[in-house]
């Protein structure tokens, strides 16, 4: 059995060649008669498709044809594409005949043949598969497979997973309590963590305070000292300048007195 999903990407080969025909990019399903219709190979359009039937072996890594010539063009087989889907781009919502939401279609799996459709799963949303199980239907006759939605038949589907919930109901009311439990324990753990972290941010936040408060101490007292100096700066220049200018005045005077006692010892002399 394998997933429908992991034929995408795959190389389709033609046996007689050895020749690389392209890699399928759509697989086209029928789940009313629960069989692959057909592949689509990327690549211009044209003839890039594949029926089912002409696939010689869905390999675990490549899909081998025959030859060449089992490619066919959308017109070849538009009988087949109007009763076939690609479920893997939009996945359908699956609803009972009786107007029952069952879920989204999720995981189709084939047969070992790569061809018939063995289940397919339906999911709820992430909570409700791991808290009540996924759902897995087999092929139910009088499904609808419409361009949207599958119809299942109800009674046959409440049938069959009230008989396959039998043996799984406990596992799953088991794995539900797990599931609670777990819940229970990562919202307390995570009440405690909020709370530790809470307290160690405000801590770190004293911290910070107490640190800016010394930080902001030695900003004044550096403000202070530099006003201070720049205070005592003027001053000292000041008494610098005075005592300048009196040494320039002396020296002024020294010359004058110099030349007049020359001046007076000369009228002396006469």
């Amino acid at each position: 059995m394998r997933d429908l999903s992991s034929l995408m990407g795959m190389p389709v080969i033609a046996v007689d060649e050895g020749k690389r025909l392209g890699t399928v990019s759509q697989a086209l399903l029928d789940l009313s008669a629960g069989e692959l219709v057909a592949v689509l190979l990327a690549g211009p359009p044209g003839k890039s498709l594949i029926m089912a039937a002409d696939l010689k072996v869905v390999g675990q890594d490549a899909l081998m044809v025959e030859s060449s010539g089992v490619l066919k063009s959308r017109a070849e087989i538009e009988s087949d594409l109007a009763r076939s889907r690609d479920v893997l781009a939009e996945p359908p919502t699956v609803l009972t005949d009786k107007g029952t939401q069952l879920g989204r279609l999720s995981n189709v799996y084939l047969a070992d043949d790569g061809r018939t459709v063995v289940r397919y799963g339906i999911s709820g949303g992430p909570l409700r598969d791991v808290t009540s199980g996924p759902i897995a239907l087999p092929i139910l006759k009088g499904t609808v497979h419409g361009q949207d939605t599958i119809i299942v038949p109800h009674d046959a589907a409440h049938k069959y997973l009230a008989e396959a919930s039998g043996g799984l109901k406990g596992s799953l009311e088991k794995l539900g309590k797990v599931f609670r439990q777990k819940y229970e324990e990562i919202s307390e753990r995570s009440t405690e963590l909020y709370h530790e972290s809470e307290e160690r941010m405000r801590a770190g936040t004293a911290r910070v305070r107490e640190r800016a408060g010394e930080l902001v101490s030695e900003a004044r007292q550096k403000v202070k000292e530099a006003t201070e100096r720049e205070q005592d700066q003027p001053t000292e220049d000041k008494e610098t300048s005075i005592q300048a200018a009196k040494k320039e005045l002396q020296a002024a005077r020294e010359p004058k007195d110099d030349g007049g006692g020359d001046d007076e010892q000369e009228d002396k002399d006469e």
